[in-house]
C-alpha cells in the first residue's frame, strides 16, 4: 500500500515570514525550520491525511489562508500524494450549523485541488471522534448522526464529487456499541465509507472493528484507517503490518505537532521512523 501518514497539526506556522512579530510556534525552534522538517518527514507519501483550519475573522484571516495554501502547496509537492484525506476542522457553532461546515467542506476541497491535487483521490472525513464529548458533541450517536446527514445532504446540493466519509470513532473500551444504534446506520448508508481510528496494537484494534462492523451488516463499508498511532517501543514492527489491513489507506499518526495538553507527543514519529516507512 505504500508510506501513510497523518500531517501536522500546528495552526499559525508561519513559514514564510508573514507576520514578523509572531512568536515561534514550536518555542525557540523558527517556524520555517520547523516546516522544512515536516516537509522532509513527509517525502515520497502515497497517501496523505491533512487538516484544513479556518482562522478568527481578525484582520488577518486572509493572511492566514495564503499561508495555509502555500504549505499544502508545499508539502503536497514533497509528499506526491496517490489520495488524499481531509478533516476540516470544526469551528465553533458548528454543529448547530450544518451548513457552515458544507461551506468549510467545500473550501477544504478547493484549496486540495488549488495547492496541485485535483488529479488523485481526495476523501473527506467529516468530524472526528464525535464519541467524545470534548469533540463538541454530548456522547449521543443520534445527535452526530442527524448533523451528519445533514452535512451529506448539503454536499449532493452543491454537487460534491468527491468522497465521504464517516469520522473515525475515539477507540476507547466498548467504543463498538456506536455502530449498534439504528442512526448510525442511517448516516453510514449516506457515506461512501468509514474512518476508523486504531492506537498502540493497531492491527488487533482494526481487525475486531471491522469483525464487529461485519456481524452487525455493516462491513461492506471502503475503509480508511485515518489515525493509527503508537507509543510502543516496537511501533515500527506494528506499522509494518499495516499493508496487510482491509483498507484502502492508512495515516499513521503524527508526522508533527503541538498538542497543547489534548494528546501525549510521543506518539510524533522522528524523521528517521518516517523515512522507515517507505
Amino acid at each position: 500500500m505504500g508510506k501513510g501518514l497523518h500531517s501536522d497539526n500546528v495552526r499559525y506556522l508561519d513559514f514564510a515570514g508573514e507576520f514578523p512579530t509572531k512568536p515561534p510556534e514550536y518555542g525557540i525552534e523558527p517556524d520555517y525550520v520547523a516546516a522544512q522538517r515536516i516537509n522532509d518527514k513527509l517525502r515520497n507519501t502515497k497517501h496523505l491525511k491533512m487538516l484544513y483550519n479556518e482562522y478568527p475573522d481578525d484582520g488577518y484571516q486572509a493572511n492566514w489562508m495564503k499561508v495555509q495554501e502555500m504549505k499544502w502547496r508545499m508539502q503536497l509537492s514533497y509528499a506526491k500524494a496517490e489520495t488524499l484525506t481531509i478533516r476540516p476542522i470544526l469551528r465553533p457553532g458548528d454543529t448547530t450549523n450544518p451548513g457552515a461546515y458544507v461551506e468549510r467542506v467545500v473550501r477544504a476541497v478547493a484549496l486540495a485541488e488549488a495547492a496541485g491535487c485535483g488529479h488523485v483521490p481526495i476523501w473527506v472525513e467529516l468530524g472526528n471522534e464525535p464519541n467524545l464529548v470534548g469533540e463538541g458533541w454530548h456522547g449521543s450517536p443520534d445527535e452526530f448522526n442527524a448533523w451528519f446527514i445533514a452535512v451529506v445532504d448539503g454536499l449532493h446540493v452543491r454537487n460534491f464529487q468527491h468522497g465521504i466519509f464517516y469520522p473515525g470513532l475515539s477507540p476507547y473500551p466498548g467504543y463498538l456499541g456506536w455502530y449498534n444504534d439504528d442512526t448510525t446506520g442511517v448516516a453510514l448508508d449516506v457515506a461512501q465509507g468509514i474512518c476508523l481510528h486504531a492506537y498502540n496494537d493497531i492491527v488487533d484494534g482494526v481487525m475486531q472493528a471491522v469483525a464487529h462492523l461485519q456481524s452487525i451488516g455493516r462491513g461492506h463499508y471502503p475503509r480508511i484507517l485515518s489515525e493509527a498511532g503508537s507509543l510502543l517501543s516496537t511501533r515500527m514492527v506494528e506499522f509494518a503490518k499495516l499493508d496487510s489491513l482491509p483498507v484502502i489507506a492508512f495515516h499513521i499518526f503524527i508526522a508533527d505537532g503541538i498538542s497543547r495538553g489534548q494528546w501525549n507527543e510521543g506518539y510524533i514519529l522522528s524523521l528517521a521512523e518516517c523515512n522507515g516507512l517507505i
